[in-house]
């Protein structure tokens, strides 16, 4: 990360700190921009690469075994590993969900199995596509 930064900013390491500011600001401006048109050509409520990893995660076939204490919590045994899982609260013990915003596969199966189709409301708020949007 630091050598894209670095190589980003080539051409303005050598003018005066306020010159830097500025001219980093400006490119982060452009940068921006592009963005933000960019994203008026998504279609979905989600930026494209949480939609494709929503897809990869809920086609997954891994058993799992599901104990429910609540509607919106259970625990959830893997193969190897088991979690807490709490979709009211988009938490999960494993940290990923509070760390990445995303729910992992086991979080998924839980779920899906409660018939909860609108996976868009199990991600975090940054990645809906309306925030990039012009």
């Amino acid at each position: 990360m630091a050598e894209s930064f670095n190589s980003w900013i080539e051409e303005a390491r050598n003018k005066s700190n306020v010159d830097l500011i500025d001219m980093i600001r400006g490119m982060m401006m452009e940068q921006r921009s592009q963005c933000k048109l960019h994203s008026a050509s998504w279609k979905g409520p989600l930026v494209p690469f949480v939609e494709d990893y929503i897809r990869d995660v809920t086609t997954r076939k891994e058993y799992f075994i599901i104990r429910q204490s609540t509607s919106t919590k259970a625990e959830v045994e893997g193969s190897f590993e088991r979690h807490e899982v709490d979709i009211e609260n988009h938490f999960c013990n494993c940290g990923f969900w509070k760390l990445y915003g995303l729910p992992r596969m086991h979080s998924v199966a839980f779920v899906g199995t409660n018939c909860h189709n609108l996976w868009h409301t199990y991600v975090d708020e940054h990645y809906y596509s309306y925030k990039l949007v012009i």
